[in-house]
């Protein structure tokens, strides 16, 4: 549609280029006004593409748009059509939709090895990991050596909590492509769940190698050496991960612990009010600043952000039992009876010995 709307401008540019010719050679003394005549004929272009892409605009003002304008005008009807329509509804977040132009594209071409992968990438966003993993397993079965589809496997595997099938795909992903940056990062996420400290800072290490722009892979290696004690280590893969995405609430939490591990308690709360800045519904960056408002003194403060905690997540027993320890400390024990009850009647048993210790405390007075 936009390329042979240029087709009448074309032709009118060609008979004004033979017109200027013939033109000129009636009288040399024209080619003065060439450049003239040439600006304007540029100006002129442009103008009519303009109008052209305004035009478009309106049909293309996003690629869920634009993919249904060119099945709309493909009689053939082509496959590929619907998986691109299909991948842009599952960018935005319409995985049912997803799903369902899938579905065209597999009707279409029942082998279509790159529907099944993409249709169970959707399927696993939806939460359906039975189905993901069915539909992943068919298109490896009809490409074995896309590394790309094993590391698909490999991630909804890993969700499955089936992790040892996951480093084999991992593993085997980086037989078909020793460069894949994406499988290193993966198979360092379940080395480092599994407590692997040096196969999961190997694998992050050769992701950033593959892949310097990652801040995902630097935010991973900073929690391994941040595991392993090596804080200064962990600061500088953290700051890493910031300068390459500073929303990354995760990064500044994170580099935050770091900091208070290595004494540096103002920076330590720097870092995790930059963090709730950025996300202000997240809990743990609450918790962590409350402790480190704790080990400074500051009990009001302390306190208030461990109530922010538990605002956001009623079930973190650490943060309750520390806000009953210092409602003691400010005269507050039925408060902090309060806290030790909701967290022993929760099963934990440091809950029910500060409950009874306080019982006994103000039982002997």
């Amino acid at each position: 549609m936009y390329l042979p709307a240029i087709a009448p401008f074309f032709v009118v540019g060609v008979g004004a280029g033979r017109f200027y010719s013939r033109w000129t050679i009636a009288d040399p003394r024209r080619l003065l006004l060439k450049p003239l005549l040439g600006a304007g004929v540029v100006f002129a272009l442009f103008l009519c593409l303009s109008y052209l892409a305004v035009r478009q605009i309106r049909v293309w003002s996003d690629s869920i748009g634009f993919w249904t304008y060119v099945i709309e005008g493909d009689t053939e009807h082509a496959p590929v059509t619907y998986l691109f329509r299909g991948q842009s509804y599952m960018a935005a977040g319409d995985f049912n939709k997803a799903i369902g132009d899938f579905d065209r594209a597999l009707l279409l071409n029942p082998s279509y090895d790159r529907a099944f992968d993409a249709r169970g990438i959707a399927f696993a966003k939806a939460g359906r990991l039975e189905m993901a993993l069915e539909d992943l397993n068919r298109a490896i079965a009809l490409n074995p050596s896309s590394a790309d589809f094993r590391i698909s496997r490999a991630e909804v595997l890993g969700r499955m909590g089936r992790t040892g099938p996951a480093i084999e795909d991992y593993s085997a992903a980086l037989v078909h492509d020793p460069k894949s940056a994406g499988a290193y990062l993966g198979r360092g996420i379940l080395y480092q769940e599994l407590g692997n400290a040096d196969g999961a800072m190997q694998d992050y290490s050769k992701a950033i190698g593959l892949d310097g722009y990652s801040a995902d892979a630097y935010i991973r290696r900073g929690m391994v050496y941040k595991e392993v004690g090596r804080f200064g280590q962990a600061i500088e893969d953290y700051t890493k991960a910031i300068g390459l995405d500073p929303s990354s609430a995760a990064a500044y939490n994170d580099r935050g612990v770091a900091f208070r591990h290595t004494g540096q308690y103002d920076r330590a709360i720097e870092n995790y009010s930059q963090a709730i800045a950025l996300n202000p519904r997240f809990p743990l960056a609450y918790c962590n600043r409350a402790i480190a408002y704790n080990e400074t003194g500051r009990v009001s403060e302390a306190i208030r952000d461990y109530t922010s905690t538990l605002s956001l997540n009623p079930d973190l027993m650490k943060a309750r039992l520390d806000r009953g320890e210092l409602y003691l400390r400010a005269g507050q024990p039925d408060l902090a009876a309060a806290d030790f009850r909701y967290a022993c009647g929760e099963g934990s048993e440091e809950g029910c010995r500060l409950l009874r210790g306080l019982n006994e405390r103000q039982g002997g007075r």
